[in-house]
């Protein structure tokens, strides 16, 4: 039953388009008026799930179903984050090499680790930052 509150039903929406258990079929189905994707972007904003709203409508084959401008944002925004977590990823490259010229052996914690894959960096998650930790050697 939709929620009558539109942020609820739209973050109930944004998780049914995110998850890779929902059948493509069964989300075409049921797909949300263009009344509801205010709420379905605003949800993906306030979470910081856009570019993963992005990805998620190229694998379902799906952005042609969104208002061309709607979609060509959603898209320009993925894009820009795919740009960004390839240079988060050249980071942990480089400083990973820098590390281990000086003995250090680092732990990449958090979504570091999802950058590493050829092409994790446009997987869609949105990163601000890396986090490493450097764990005493006696440890």
């Amino acid at each position: 039953m939709p929620s009558q509150r539109p942020a609820v039903e739209g973050l109930r929406r944004l998780c049914a388009l995110l998850s890779p258990f929902s059948a493509r079929e069964t989300l075409l189905a049921d797909w949300p008026a263009p009344a509801m994707w205010p709420s379905i972007v605003a949800q993906a904003d306030t979470h910081r799930l856009i570019p993963a709203l992005a990805v998620a409508l190229d694998r379902l084959d799906a952005a042609d179903r969104l208002d061309p401008e709607a979609a060509e944002l959603l898209a320009r925004i993925a894009a820009w984050n795919a740009d960004r977590n390839e240079g988060l990823r050249r980071q942990v490259h480089g400083l990973s090499r820098a590390f281990n010229a000086a003995g250090l052996q680092p732990v990449w914690l958090k979504g570091a680790l999802a950058l590493l894959p050829a092409a994790g960096h446009a997987g869609g998650r949105m990163m601000l930052d890396l986090d490493v930790w450097l764990p005493d050697a006696k440890d």
